[in-house]
């Protein structure tokens, strides 16, 4: 079963498959579309998936990681696992 919202006039999307690798890398290598990306992903959890929160587990010296968190809203949480720093927002 597709979780993807009906299509549009404009816009229909579906589940991703193995021949969309290289243009979903191109996508993910542009400047431009990562500085919207982790927003875009934060908004899609809360209002489509419709989940109550959303957590990000970081390596501690990835401090630009850690400041797209704070960013977003993210808060630091207890560690989950040793060796990873946590964020969390609740929506």
């Amino acid at each position: 079963m597709s979780t993807a919202p009906p299509p549009t006039a404009r816009l229909r999307l579906r589940e991703m498959d193995p021949d969309d690798l290289d243009r979903m890398a191109a996508l993910l290598g542009d400047p431009v579309v990562m500085a919207h990306y982790p927003a875009a992903c934060r908004d899609h959890a809360r209002d489509v998936l419709r989940a109550p929160r959303l957590s990000a587990l970081i390596a501690p010296a990835n401090i630009p990681s850690q400041r797209v968190a704070e960013h977003l809203g993210m808060t630091r949480r207890a560690p989950l696992r040793s060796g990873t720093l946590h964020y969390g927002i609740e929506f």
